[in-house]
């Protein structure tokens, strides 16, 4: 239900253009896409990623050093308060995230078969839901992914706020993203 509310919110508050075009950039890796949407004391955010970004890697984990680094991505996603920071007069607390990352999933020998053609291109998409206790104060988050995952380089950023639209790139240097 969380990823139909912000891909509902980003596609009513982004135009057609914008979100075909979005759809059709390639998988680069360093690169992740963030989008953000603002709705009441909703703050949704979604991260795609490319898996190498994140663990190393874009396939099923062989050993247990690429186990372990699943493991530790899956606990940092379920806890993104050091990853995502709203800006804090919002006073936003983490409610809930999903991740969907099936080649991190994929158990059977037939998921494994066919995950081995998407291997070089293995994504990862994580969407976080917070609540605002302060919403009109929610004019910026800051990005702190680069500490985190040394790998990433670049956050492409849309976000739709009741006030309008934004996009950014933002980097080691430049983390805030703001609206």
């Amino acid at each position: 239900m969380h990823r139909q509310f912000i891909h509902s919110f980003i596609f009513t508050s982004f135009s057609l253009c914008a979100a075909m075009s979005h759809a059709a950039e390639p998988h680069v890796h360093g690169i992740a896409k963030m989008l953000v949407a603002i709705d009441g004391n909703n703050l949704e955010v979604e991260l795609v990623s490319p898996l190498d970004n994140l663990v190393g890697f874009e396939r099923a984990p062989r050993n247990d050093r690429e186990r372990k680094a699943v493991q530790k991505l899956m606990k940092q996603l379920n806890e993104p308060q050091s990853l995502i920071v709203p800006i804090s007069a919002a006073k936003c607390t983490h409610n809930k995230t999903e991740i969907d990352a099936p080649i991190l999933q994929s158990t059977s020998k037939t998921e494994h078969v066919h995950g081995k053609h998407d291997e070089k291109h293995a994504e990862m998409t994580a969407a976080f839901s917070f609540r605002c206790a302060d919403p009109v104060a929610l004019k910026s988050i800051e990005v702190r992914l680069f500490d985190v995952f040394p790998n990433l380089q670049r956050v492409q950023a849309e976000v739709a706020a009741p006030g309008g639209q934004a996009a950014s790139s933002l980097g080691r240097a430049h983390r805030t993203l703001s609206w």
